[in-house]
């Protein structure tokens, strides 16, 4: 019985490239950074909706729309002051990304309390994962044709 057999010429060259791409694919920085990017987008969009994104959040009480009405006039949801929705901490490195809340009350608005209607602040995985694999299949495309 006859055996095939080949020789694979050029070996330093293909192991280099392997390696270059394996280096490029595993360097995620870049793409964490504008995956928090899309994620902040998506926020800052859910912010000027109002809750926009998730369907509106719940309306304030009459009270609380009295009260803000005699110090401004017009009244948006979470945005009397503007803190929520300007103070967010952006951390990203080649390992991960995280979007994080600057106020400490943040947390209470997004998943509710006894006392405080669930607004939904931040996206659920299903609501942003297509944009973040977007993001993430360009980079791999990148890292695969250098």
């Amino acid at each position: 019985m006859d055996h095939a057999s080949f020789k694979l010429l050029g070996l330093p060259q293909v192991q280099k490239r392997i390696k270059k791409v394996k280096d490029a694919v595993t360097y995620r920085k870049k793409a964490n950074a504008q995956a928090l990017a899309v994620v902040d987008r998506w926020v800052q969009k859910n912010f000027q909706g109002e809750g926009g994104n998730v369907g509106g959040w719940a309306p304030l009480q009459a009270q609380t729309i009295k009260a803000r009405k005699r110090n401004k006039g017009k009244v948006k949801i979470l945005q009397d002051v503007g803190w929520l929705r300007k103070k967010w901490k952006y951390d990203y490195s080649n390992t991960h990304a995280a979007l994080v809340s600057g106020v400490n009350y943040g947390k209470f608005h997004d998943e509710g309390t006894q006392h405080l209607p669930v607004r939904q602040i931040v996206p659920k995985k299903p609501e942003i994962w297509p944009e973040i694999e977007k993001v993430f299949a360009l980079h791999l495309r990148k890292a695969i044709h250098l």
